[in-house]
């Protein structure tokens, strides 16, 4: 398969360069992995606040993230392997 300089990017926000410029921008590398691994994070942990509510976020926010953690990891796991 060919490859492109826009292969395994992702498009975010970035500053402009010039006035009135489109912001859009291409990333990749482990910045976009990063963006990645760090919205599924986020969309995690709402979705685990919307079902546990003040149980989930009483929970310290070290033990929080180490939760997180493995529930990403384990996601990215189950999906490689599918």
């Amino acid at each position: 398969m060919p490859t492109t300089p826009f292969t395994n990017r992702i498009e975010v926000v970035g500053p402009p360069t010039n006035l009135g410029e489109d912001r859009n921008k291409l990333t990749g590398g482990t910045r976009a992995a990063t963006a990645i691994i760090s919205h599924t994070a986020y969309l995690v942990h709402d979705e685990l606040e919307i079902a546990y509510g003040r149980e989930f976020v009483d929970i310290n926010s070290h033990h929080r993230a180490v939760l997180l953690k493995a529930i990403v990891t384990a996601g990215q796991v189950i999906h490689m392997i599918l």
